[in-house]
């Protein structure tokens, strides 16, 4: 059917180009006007107005029409675009203009009257076209092929283009090609502009190809278009030589010494990825860079001071990377190009400390080969660094040429098993926008992978915590811009307000913006991003003594701490000590999206998961009883020819936070997508009552009986499982070492005693009680009008630690912070009687003793942003459907 902008005349069919903002310059309407469509158009079948077919609907239709010979005219809308796209190149000063395929003649006549005379040459293959273009410009009162004519029209195939009339500035292909016709390219004037569609019968795309001054290449793609088969009569397409612009071999394969041998395919520059996660490779580090190209990544990796063993299939493209590094002045001597068959080639073992594929692609069964070879390629501690084309890129990229095939993008679950009994450091899933030489321009979606071999817990939870702030510092300083705040609020609730059930919990639901908004917080008081303390506290070097390498074996059971947004870079937890201790664990922070791909793979791991949470008989089993499913899973291992070791790996889930982010956590755990239900396993109920905590009780003094934190809660069931494996022929398919639950138990000192000395506070002495009153009273008045500083949880005057910070400006109105307060006033001064009270000096005394000593206090940067969104929510429409009807928010 035609498209909307048809007309009964030629001046209505413009007028409804330029209302569908489809002519959008003053020079192409103009030529448009000025050549009269219907000329170069045949009329249509006898009786054949108002029929389905596309040509019929007459000369000013927006629809393409049959010219005969298999061969249609362009619907104008199509002219259109081109000629845009083309504008400012036809315009040019002395222009030259070739229209390839000119069969009717109608972009010719465009092309000529757009701006200053100009040099127009058109070529068609179909000479009967070629005979019937020309009587048509003879009928718009154009010239073609006369002495004093700039207008050429002759019959040639166009993919050998019109070299003697070139160079041209400007080209119009009105055909589709499977590539760029090298002959095409090699026209172009350095400056110059093509369009052309590229791709198959069935699928192609606007292309706009442009030249640079030193004859490099850039593709746009711009819309969908149909045209029919650029015709080629010189034996085949690639018999012409493969263009360096997407150039493939007839067999589909693309012809990589055809895509290296000029310029730049992919640019001089490295990933933006590889750069970042070159802080992962020692120094200097021996690295094996797959799929390398024209060497831009182990270039990059050689000038940190690696070596680099160098592999890829293409000869000119390693001796492309031999000439870049002498560009940037690597010495030749760290790099070692290998020109070999990758699906062929086998890495020696052991032999590197890195592998590097940046983009590579192949065949899913081979690339699963080849990575299997890699991962026993690394040496004990190597990194192994992918970033490649994720399937979500097949629905971002449309028609769009950038990227492999379909059947060849990988996701991060493919390369966990690909790269099975390796540690993932980082994963992730980003879309972003490639500017990389010719081929990778566009919007793509990528798969982000970081993993190590036989990494230790510490190394994993910096790098892993590094990732986090890397995502998230940046841009203002969110903690100080409402605005920013309530967009990231907003925003988050509009994500998740398709969500049903809805979330219980608000601040899970905007995880990303409260994560973002501790990290920034974090940075700009100084806290230390490891320990999550102020930095002049920091006690890393305390629990390092204590990080010996656990002697549990082959990693079989293995803890994935998921900590809760509002627990994230909070001072009193220690679930950060407990993945720095324990080997084979992480902290996985719930709404950092480097670590959503980590906690989907840990939800449908292969071997036995359970959830370490609290339950009854009916919905939880004992230790006893996960110990013994695991058992069976290691029996079916040993006993199934290859059955991989990864199906007798234990994953214990174990949620961090409060009891309320705890319960929100599992519920949005259940209301996932798992390859297998969630099972929790309890702790004995009698062990967990005889327990104090010292972290708890340092916290609330005298209640850490029955209590027990995150990381006393995991050597808990360490301890239960080392009971059940020292019994004589029991199973153990967890290899627990009976010392490892006392070992982590050692990493809760610098914590507590953190703790205690954060809750510290002045002896009350022998104060007068009615001094201690009267003044109280006075201040309790002069609070009044009083506003806490946000973020605070914990008051340094008095000591309480309040179960939300929001509450802070009423607990410093109270009673209790009042009497603190008098009696450090009257502490420093040494007075014992009430003489000297008034309201004026209850305001200096509150400045002095509670207000300045609250403003000095670090804040925890979680509380901060639970501060900020709670508060973003309360002035949303989202967010007042999701926060409590009452004024407390207590439960937050």
């Amino acid at each position: 059917m035609a498209w909307r902008c048809s007309g009964t005349s030629n001046e209505e069919l413009i007028f409804n180009l330029q209302k569908a903002e489809i002519v959008t310059s003053d020079v192409v309407r103009d030529a448009m006007l000025l050549t009269d469509r219907g000329i170069y158009v045949p009329d249509p079948p006898s009786g054949a107005h108002g029929t389905s077919k596309t040509y019929s609907y007459g000369p000013y239709a927006d629809a393409p029409q049959e010219l005969g010979f298999k061969v249609t005219v362009s619907a104008p809308h199509i002219h259109a675009a081109a000629l845009e796209i083309l504008a400012d190149r036809i315009t040019a000063p002395n222009a030259r203009c070739l229209d390839v395929g000119c069969g009717s003649g109608v972009l010719l006549a465009y092309m000529v009257r757009m701006g200053p005379p100009k040099t127009v040459v058109g070529v068609e293959v179909v000479p009967e076209l070629v005979t019937s273009g020309i009587a048509n410009l003879f009928l718009d009162n154009l010239s073609p092929n006369s002495e004093d004519s700039h207008l050429v029209v002759r019959e040639s195939d166009g993919w050998g283009g019109a070299a003697d009339l070139g160079p041209f500035d400007a080209i119009h292909v009105g055909a589709f090609a499977p590539r760029v016709p090298q002959a095409l390219l090699e026209q172009l004037r350095p400056g110059g502009r093509m369009v052309i569609p590229i791709g198959n019968r069935e699928t192609q795309v606007f292309t706009q190809v442009d030249k640079d001054a030193d004859g490099e290449f850039t593709l746009t793609h711009h819309q969908t278009v149909r045209f029919v088969a650029l015709v080629d009569t010189g034996g085949g397409g690639d018999a012409r030589g493969g263009s360096d612009v997407g150039s493939r071999t007839g067999s589909g394969t693309i012809d990589w010494n055809g895509r290296y041998k000029k310029g730049w395919a992919y640019g001089k520059d490295p990933s933006a990825f590889l750069v970042a996660a070159a802080k992962y490779l020692s120094q200097p580090c021996r690295v094996l860079c797959l799929f390398e190209g024209q060497g831009r990544n182990a270039v990059y990796l050689a000038s940190l001071g690696h070596l680099c063993t160098v592999v890829d299939v293409s000869e000119v493209g390693l001796a492309k990377a031999r000439l870049l590094a002498e560009q940037r002045g690597v010495p030749l001597d760290r790099l070692l190009t290998i020109a070999a068959d990758l699906t062929q080639w086998t890495p020696a073992p052991a032999a590197y400390d890195a592998v590097i594929s940046i983009f590579g692609c192949g065949d899913p069964a081979k690339r699963s080969q080849l990575h299997r070879a890699c991962a026993t390629a690394l040496a004990p501690g190597g990194m192994v660094i992918v970033e490649a084309f994720a399937p979500r890129h097949a629905a971002v990229r449309g028609n769009s040429a950038l990227g492999p095939p379909n059947d060849q993008l990988v996701s991060i679950s493919m390369l966990i098993a690909e790269f099975a009994g390796l540690e993932p450091v980082m994963t992730a899933e980003v879309e972003q926008r490639l500017h990389e030489g010719r081929f990778h321009r566009g919007l793509a979606v990528l798969s982000h992978f970081v993993a190590c071999k036989g990494v230790t817990g510490t190394l994993r939870y910096r790098d892993m915590v590094d990732w986090i702030f890397h995502e998230r510092c940046k841009g203002d300083r969110l903690d100080r811009d409402d605005h920013r705040v309530t967009h990231l609020a907003d925003q988050a609730m509009s994500e998740y307000a398709q969500i049903k059930p809805p979330p219980r919990d608000p601040i899970l639901a905007c995880a990303t913006a409260a994560i973002q908004i501790a990290c920034e917080v974090a940075h700009h008081k100084r806290v230390c991003r490891y320990c999550w303390v102020p930095s002049h506290a920091c006690f890393c070097d305390a629990i390092r003594p204590i990080l010996a390498p656990s002697k549990r074996g082959a990693g079989r059971l293995r803890f994935k701490v998921l900590c809760h947004p509002t627990e994230f870079l909070r001072s009193t937890s220690s679930a950060k000590v407990a993945v720095q201790v324990l080997a084979y664990s992480e902290l996985l922070v719930v709404g950092a999206e480097s670590h959503r791909g980590l906690i989907d793979a840990a939800l449908n791991c292969r071997g036995p998961m359970f959830v370490l949470y609290p339950g009854s008989a009916e919905e939880s089993v004992t230790v006893a009883e996960a110990h013994s499913i695991a058992a069976s899973a290691q029996f079916a291992c040993d006993a199934t020819a290859g059955f991989s070791d990864v199906a007798a790996t234990t994953t214990i889930l174990v949620p961090d936070g409060s009891w309320q982010c705890t319960r929100a956590l599992l519920h949005d755990l259940e209301g996932r997508t798992m390859a297998k239900p969630l099972v929790r396993v309890r702790l004995n109920e009698d062990k967990v009552a005889r327990c104090t905590s010292p972290l708890i009780d340092a916290l609330k003094p005298g209640q850490g009986l029955g209590r027990i934190s995150t990381l006393e809660a995991i050597a808990l069931f360490l301890s239960e499982a080392a009971e059940i494996e020292a019994i004589e022929g029991s199973p153990r398919p967890w290899d627990v070492d009976v010392a490892e639950s006392g070992h982590l138990l050692q990493g809760l000192i610098p914590v507590v005693q953190w703790v205690k000395t954060l809750h510290a506070l002045p002896e009350s002495g022998d104060l007068n009680a009615c001094a201690v009153s009267l003044w109280a009273e006075a201040l309790h008045t002069a609070a009044a009008a009083t506003v806490a500083p946000q973020g605070l949880r914990h008051c340094s005057v008095c000591g309480e630690t309040l179960a939300t910070p929001i509450r802070l400006t009423q607990h410093i109105r109270g009673r209790k912070h009042c009497v603190a307060v008098a009696q450090s006033y009257l502490l420093r001064h040494g007075h014992t009687t009430s003489d000297e009270v008034s309201a004026a000096g209850a305001v200096r005394v509150l400045q002095t003793f509670s207000t300045d000593m609250l403003a000095n206090s670090v804040p925890e940067p979680p509380d901060c942003a639970l501060v900020a969104i709670t508060h973003a929510l309360a002035n949303s429409a989202h967010g007042r459907a999701l926060l409590p009807e009452k004024d407390d928010v207590h439960h937050l």
